[in-house]
């Protein structure tokens, strides 16, 4: 009587086991399709999402299919209507690039452009002019309305990083031939362009580039990284003043006005510039976002990723919000900040 029982609990066990799991399995498979579709790094990326666009889609509905590469994204605010919008390039072979213009808030399409013109700079000029170019013209589309109107001088020459501080627009870029540093000053109606080049210090930098440019109010950062995952260094001024005597110095990094932080190297050719510091994009133990003090070179603190295979980031200047497009499902996210 007693093993009779026995084996009527057994198998009263064992019904209850097989859909327990079950459930294993389909939470084993669901969660293998997460990763599949590019969401293994839900929840901790998507639970900051404030908006997200399905850009691949938006894209054939302008006649864009099959391979393309998002080379660029832009937060610039309009310094008219005071809108915020995105700016995403978009490269394709054997196609002038696009350029399409976003809601900051919930990136809804505004605007699309196609023109041969379109670089990756798209910065806000003298004129309160949106304005981006490439080596021949450059192309300038109003804060407003959201026209656009080509004009052949300045091109935009050696991959720039440009500002405005008041009436004149500045196009900053280093030559790797020369290690010298370069900036040109453009008035109304990118008049102007008196150029002056000076080297960065006694040693040759011919693995380096001029990845990002900060400014805002008068300190102006610049941020170098080398392709040979040498360290990074966040050169800064504290204001134009500074900027330009440093020119007038036997080297960039001599002058007394300059500030040298160093930081390790960012992969992929990382690296962005905000308000609150400075963020690479790591590969080391884990795959990191990693945020520095851009004064001191402190690490501050870091969001980890569990993927980024074919991904890419940018961060607004203000440093509240961050872009994650995601280029195997094709969907762009817009993120709050993890600090």
């Amino acid at each position: 009587m007693v093993a009779h029982t026995i084996n009527r609990l057994s198998g009263f066990r064992l019904t209850l086991l097989i859909p327990a799991a079950l459930l294993v399995v389909l939470a084993m498979f669901t969660l293998g399709s997460c990763q599949f579709l590019g969401m293994d790094m839900f929840p901790t990326i998507l639970s900051r999402a404030e908006a997200v666009l399905d850009l691949k889609a938006e894209l054939r509905g302008v006649g864009v299919t099959g391979e393309y590469k998002v080379t660029s994204m832009t937060f610039l605010t309009s310094p008219t209507t005071g809108t915020k919008y995105i700016f995403v390039r978009i490269s394709k072979i054997s196609e002038a690039p696009r350029l399409l213009i976003l809601n900051a808030e919930d990136l809804s399409v505004k605007k699309v452009f196609q023109n041969p013109v379109i670089g990756d700079l798209i910065f806000i000029d003298m004129e309160n002019y949106f304005v981006t170019g490439n080596k021949n013209y450059h192309l300038r589309i109003n804060a407003t309305t959201l026209e656009a109107g080509i004009n052949e001088t300045p091109s935009f020459q050696f991959y720039p990083q440009g500002f405005t501080e008041g009436l004149t627009s500045w196009l900053v870029w280093y030559d790797s031939m020369t290690f010298s540093l370069h900036y040109s000053p453009y008035t109304a109606a990118w008049g102007g362009g008196i150029q002056a080049s000076q080297v960065l210090d006694s040693m040759s930098h011919s693995d380096w580039s001029l990845q990002s440019l900060y400014y805002e109010g008068s300190t102006i950062r610049l941020f170098f990284n080398s392709i040979n995952k040498g360290p990074t260094h966040i050169v800064s001024f504290q204001n134009t003043t500074d900027f330009i005597s440093a020119f007038s110095s036997p080297n960039i990094f001599a002058y007394t006005g300059t500030t040298v932080v160093t930081i390790p190297s960012g992969d992929d050719q990382s690296g962005w510039l905000t308000r609150n510091g400075a963020i690479i994009l790591t590969h080391d133990n884990q795959t990191r976002l990693v945020r520095y003090e851009s004064d001191s070179g402190k690490e501050l603190d870091s969001f980890v990723l569990n993927d980024t295979e074919n991904t890419r980031f940018t961060f607004s200047p203000d440093g509240k919000k961050w872009l994650m497009y995601d280029g195997r499902t094709g969907k762009l996210h817009l993120l709050r900040t993890w600090w």
